[in-house]
């Protein structure tokens, strides 16, 4: 549904795809699946990145906690420190 409204209006909803793919990569972490996880967190930032502030820096410590999962230590750390950029 998310992917329709975003389709629809990207500027309106992309926030919301974003949330919604974010979700459902935290829930496919919990459930230890970050490998299935990690594409739904990338595309999260992805569109995080157009409105920026506290979205996107939610969706770069969520995609760091599944790197991490993935033993992707370095590509967690790049993360992180983006996302404490975009908090200053």
């Amino acid at each position: 549904m998310s992917r329709i409204l975003a389709a629809r209006d990207p500027i309106a909803h992309s926030c919301l795809l974003a949330k919604s793919l974010r979700t459902a990569a935290t829930l496919l972490l919990l459930r230890r699946r970050p490998a299935q996880a990690l594409p739904l967190a990338e595309e999260s930032v992805a569109l995080a990145r157009g409105t920026g502030g506290a979205p996107l820096v939610v969706s770069l410590v969520c995609l760091a906690e599944i790197l991490n999962a993935l033993h992707r230590y370095g590509e967690a750390a790049d993360a992180i420190a983006e996302a404490d950029k975009v908090r200053e």
